[in-house]
């Protein structure tokens, strides 16, 4: 009988009632562990919840991207692929609507789905692992009356000194988020890479840039009083000084994600960004 974990998000999911329809439609066919509550929390570093993720077959989670940002790096971690329904206003992440939610979890009992394979980002201070992450890494100034200064280096090699609000290193996964937001380009998740954003760069030849996804990316602070932090997916995960660094590259693992139909990235893209919310022609 397979494992399957749950994940939903309260303030979508008002009593759990999306959840619990799950859980009836698995009873008898599938053992199911709740992990909702743990999941609610700020779980970056969680080990707890990587163990409860690792006996699993698989996860469904059941609410927006956010949701979903909570749930896929934990079960990439272990190896788990995750199914996103639904539950938020865009759902980017997300493989199948709320009312087709029967009919998803009829898939991932028969076995009739494929892996979709995510690249995730990894950020290092001093040769320490900080943390993961699906969507983006994102250094934000920490003192709002002043600019950060942002010195760049790539494979060692020092590209220039940028003062800014802040910087954006996205995968291609988050290249629809906070980056695209930013003015950054959106990327196929087929092109492994990675996607320098600024946040409001006073630089008039400052603009996003693509790399390799083979290429470490080094951010030091290059002012006496500059003050940052970092932040995972949302999460904030370290503060930064002057002459603080983070080197940031891509993760050793990757996020798995169940794919039931074949609706491919452009459909999606043009699902979620068109401007009046339909299709485009």
């Amino acid at each position: 009988m397979k494992r399957i974990g749950i994940v939903s998000n309260a303030k979508k999911d008002i009593n759990y009632e999306v959840a619990n329809a799950a859980k009836a439609f698995f009873d008898g066919k599938a053992e199911v562990v709740d992990i909702s509550e743990l999941a609610a929390k700020r779980v970056y570093n969680n080990l707890a919840l990587f163990e409860e993720f690792s006996h699993l077959d698989a996860i469904v989670v059941l609410g927006g991207d956010g949701t979903m940002l909570r749930a896929a790096v934990p079960a990439a971690k272990v190896n788990v692929p995750v199914l996103g329904i639904n539950l938020g206003k865009v759902g980017f992440l997300a493989e199948a609507p709320v009312d087709k939610m029967e009919e998803a979890l009829t898939k991932v009992l028969n076995g009739d789905y494929t892996i979709e394979n995510r690249m995730l980002l990894a950020a290092y201070s001093e040769e320490k692992l900080l943390g993961y992450a699906l969507n983006d890494f994102c250094i934000y100034r920490r003192d709002m009356q002043r600019l950060i200064n942002v010195n760049i280096s790539i494979d060692g090699e020092s590209i220039d000194c940028y003062p800014c609000d802040g910087l954006i290193a996205a995968s291609p996964t988050g290249s629809t988020a906070y980056s695209l937001s930013a003015g950054g380009p959106v990327i196929s998740p087929k092109v492994e890479s990675i996607v320098l954003t600024p946040i409001c760069p006073h630089m008039i030849n400052w603009r996003p840039i693509v790399l390799p996804s083979n290429e470490q990316i080094t951010i030091t602070l290059g002012d006496t009083e500059d003050k940052a932090s970092i932040v995972a997916d949302g999460e904030q995960v370290m503060d930064m000084n002057y002459g603080q660094s983070i080197t940031i590259s891509r993760a050793p693992i990757m996020a798995k994600f169940i794919k039931l139909y074949t609706t491919n990235f452009y459909e999606i893209l043009c699902d979620k960004l068109h401007e009046t919310g339909g299709r485009c022609k």
